[in-house]
């Protein structure tokens, strides 16, 4: 299933941390209203933050991250940014957390001007 969305927080280079402890790799986006149904749809479970709809997405592994012309992104992605999300659903829906939600690839549609930050900051 292919979703698309905005970044609000990106973890697919280094690992999400909670306290002090390495997480997985992650992508939190702002979808629009027809992705959000049809992940609703399949049992997951969407946030509302500020009127917006967000959904995080989680990986074990580094997700393969590339740009418009296939070549590799090897930084994290700025907010704001939009992106498309190659994603594989869990088998089972937890009854508070909905169905689990897996990146399998990231494609950068478009970067989100004056965000970027350096390579070596």
């Amino acid at each position: 299933m292919m979703i698309s969305g905005a970044v609000c927080f990106s973890n697919v280079i280094k690992q999400d941390q909670w306290k002090g402890q390495d997480t997985g790799f992650s992508l939190t986006l702002t979808l629009n209203d027809s992705d959000a149904e049809i992940l609703g749809a399949e049992g997951v479970k969407i946030k509302d933050y500020e009127g917006t709809q967000q959904r995080k997405f989680r990986s074990g592994f580094q997700p393969e991250v590339i740009d418009m012309a296939g070549d590799p992104v090897t930084r994290e992605l700025p907010r704001g940014s939009l992106v498309r999300v190659l994603v594989k659903l869990g088998a089972d829906d937890h009854p508070q957390w909905g169905r689990s939600t897996y990146i399998d690839k990231v494609r950068l549609v478009e970067e989100a001007e004056g965000q970027a930050v350096p390579d070596d900051f």
